[in-house]
């Protein structure tokens, strides 16, 4: 109900911006450029929202400049190009050696399905690093956006008129490749982190900086890549059985599909590292022709494979720690860490500590001070688990019921190696959780 309606006109946009430049340029090929504008905007519309308008006018009038920019941009449509229009045919320019339309569509599909599957589990697992706030979240994605808008504008000055599928081999090639060095960046993005924000002296402004950095290394080439690829095929669709607003109804679809995909489905069941390899791999399946000679450099991403790292488990342990045990789950990624004097601490994406031996007698209270100050408790609802500690108190209280709740079901999964401090919280016969 929200965003349906205005969304639903996003999405017009584009094709329609495309059928009226198309029409004005030579040979009609536009397609790179229009889409490198647009998404040009996306990014600037996060930097200034997130930055500037929001902190400065507040969420509703925020809303309500943006409605007013968009009613502004009808009235110069209206006032200059659309004057006395009432119907504009679109520009057919056929591609040679095209992909046929059913593969078009399913390459327009899975590019889709794959680059915002890269995007949500490289954020995932920099959510191990950075501070997750809402300015860790805009950095990611203006640098998502803005290297796609390069990409694609990039595309159109060197690429628009090159061969069809000599191009998209070389693109999804380069696609496959960039995504698994980005796997290796990503390994190593606590120790960048904290180079730039942590070993000079933290502020916001270098924690901000440390952010986009790590965002550009890990997105940058990739979505580069993603912008000239989405042209490439968008371009290939202006035909008489399809066009740029197919092309971008299944190429966004299959971008739709990748949360549940890879976020949901894929990340808790294999992990970060494997997924990730699966959305690099995936481009290598899109190559036109496997029979062309440019296929055999297929053995460079393939190769990359052989020398990932072990995982992406970003977690730091007390100094002279270790991490005992570890879970990626939809949500956030939690682990049990111990000190050399054998203290054990939970940990969630690596920056929330989540209670932990050490801080037993003050875990404890928290239940002990709301039940001793009833005249006679006989059922209390936790709200946040963690290690159990404060909800396992609650158990020395006869007939006492006890309901635990948790939004990370990693945390119940841990909970045991807290048992002797939550007095076996897990198989109490009085504790639900």
């Amino acid at each position: 109900l929200a965003l349906l309606p205005a969304t639903a006109a996003m999405g017009a946009t584009l094709p329609a911006m495309d059928r009226f430049v198309s029409s004005l340029a030579q040979q009609g090929r536009t397609i790179g450029g229009i889409y490198a504008v647009n998404t040009l905007g996306a990014a600037a519309g996060v930097l200034a929202s997130t930055f500037f308008i929001i902190p400065s006018l507040g969420y509703l009038a925020t809303v309500i400049a943006f409605a007013a920019i968009n009613l502004l941009c009808a009235g110069i449509v209206l006032l200059w190009p659309a004057q006395n229009e009432t119907g504009r045919e679109p520009v057919l320019e056929p591609v040679e050696d095209a992909l046929p339309t059913w593969r078009l569509n399913l390459t327009l599909l899975i590019t889709g399905l794959l680059g915002i599957g890269y995007e949500v589990l490289g954020v995932r697992v920099m959510a191990q690093v950075l501070e997750n706030t809402v300015y860790s979240y805009a950095a990611a994605l203006i640098v998502y956006l803005c290297f796609t808008a390069i990409g694609a504008a990039l595309y159109q000055r060197l690429l628009a008129h090159r061969p069809f599928r000599p191009t998209l081999t070389w693109l999804v090639l380069g696609l496959s490749t960039s995504c698994l060095i980005g796997i290796f960046i990503l390994s190593e993005a606590q120790g960048i982190y904290e180079s730039i924000a942590i070993d000079s002296g933290r502020s916001f402004a270098k924690g901000l900086l440390a952010e986009f950095v790590i965002a550009a290394l890990v997105f940058a080439v990739p979505t580069l890549l993603m912008g000239a690829t989405f042209s490439h095929l968008a371009q290939a669709a202006r035909r008489e059985t399809g066009g740029v607003g197919r092309a971008l109804c299944i190429n966004t679809l299959g971008g739709s599909l990748a949360a549940i995909t890879f976020g949901v489905l894929l990340l808790p069941t294999i992990g970060a590292k494997w997924a990730l390899t699966i959305v690099a791999v995936g481009y290598l399946a899109l190559m036109p022709r496997w029979r062309d000679q440019r296929a055999a450099y297929a053995i460079v991403p393939l190769a990359l494979v052989i020398f990932l790292p072990r995982s992406l488990m970003l977690v730091t342990p007390p100094p002279g720690g270790s991490t005992l045990e570890y879970r990626e789950g939809v949500m956030a990624a939690v682990a049990v860490v111990d000190d050399p004097q054998g203290n054990r601490f939970l940990k969630v994406n690596n920056l929330f500590q989540m209670g932990g031996t050490t801080s037993g007698f003050s875990e404890r209270r928290q239940a002990h001070i709301p039940l001793l100050l009833h005249p006679k408790p006989e059922r209390a609802l936790f709200l946040g688990v963690g290690t159990g500690i404060t909800a396992g108190a609650a158990t020395i209280y006869p007939d006492m019921q006890i309901d635990a709740v948790e939004l990370l079901p990693e945390i119940i999964e841990l909970i045991d190696q807290f048992q002797i401090e939550n007095a076996l919280l897990t198989s109490h016969p009085r504790a639900n959780l």
